[in-house]
């Protein structure tokens, strides 16, 4: 009986480990697919920043032409 008693405590404290452990598996990949998520996202950034960049440079392009057309038309 004791012996029983000794195993069953002995299983129980197995099972802990190995819920643990397969908690601790969970926990890292997750913790990996965050991370690869937040690199995706900082590159999305960058791409978006860049684009406005562009966008901002073809403005500025754009109001310069129309400022020489409408000093031409004044001429």
């Amino acid at each position: 009986m004791l012996s029983e008693s000794v195993t069953q405590r002995q299983e129980m404290g197995n099972q802990l480990k190995q819920e643990a452990l397969l908690e601790r598996t969970n926990l890292l990949e997750l913790k990996a697919k965050l991370k690869k998520e937040r690199e995706d996202l900082d590159r999305e950034s960058e791409v978006m920043n860049k684009e406005k960049l562009d966008f901002d440079l073809i403005r500025s392009e754009i109001k310069k032409q129309g400022t020489c057309w409408n000093n031409r038309d004044k001429i």
